[in-house]
């Protein structure tokens, strides 16, 4: 028989998760504000951001709670590991890049995106788990489609909240991938731009 982790177990890779999140921000601020930024740091600090996210995507793929499909998560991937090698590619040119407001953002949505299908994940499975079938009146059991269509907002929520968060980060990740693509495309095609 399959293990399942129990909702404890989930809320500790939740916890886990926000902590590693936490240190890499502060990681960078302190760098900022010590002006101690390095070449290392600039290609560190974006490829740490990568493996974490990957990390929690591929948890994330073919569950039944979350709904998240490959292409999402391959997406995603296929993008960040583009970005890593036009990096390493500047770096190796002595060129570092440094990364843009939309690139921030993207990496913003997917930890926001991130987090928020491990919290609800987490309740989900404490659903499960007590038997618990309301939180202050609301019913929260999602038991069938219709059900939730009719009568259960919260369960509609929780079970399609995962899937639409994602789609919206993968429009964003491919997005930022693109411009970031032709911004430096003299990067990859090894011609400097025009001055």
């Amino acid at each position: 028989m399959l293990y399942r982790p129990g909702y404890i177990h989930q809320a500790l890779a939740l916890a886990i998760f926000t902590f590693a999140s936490l240190t890499d921000y502060w990681d960078g601020e302190w760098a900022r504000r010590r002006q101690q930024i390095t070449t290392f740091g600039e290609f560190m600090d974006p490829l740490a951001d990568k493996l974490l996210v990957a990390a929690a995507l591929l948890a994330f793929v073919n569950r039944p709670d979350t709904l998240i499909p490959v292409w999402m998560v391959f997406l995603i991937l296929a993008r960040e590991f583009m970005i890593t090698a036009i990096r390493y590619a500047s770096l190796a040119q002595g060129r570092p890049i440094r990364t843009s407001h939309l690139g921030k953002a993207k990496t913003t949505s997917q930890m926001t995106t991130i987090h928020v299908i491990l919290i609800l994940i987490v309740i989900r499975r404490y659903i499960e788990e007590t038997g618990a079938r309301n939180i202050q009146g609301v019913d929260l059991r999602i038991e069938n489609f219709w059900e939730m269509v009719v009568g259960d907002f919260w369960g509609v929520v929780i079970k399609y909240a995962p899937y639409g968060l994602m789609l919206i980060t993968t429009v964003l990740t491919v997005i930022s991938g693109a411009r970031y693509v032709v911004q430096n495309r003299h990067i990859i095609t090894g011609k400097l731009p025009r001055m």
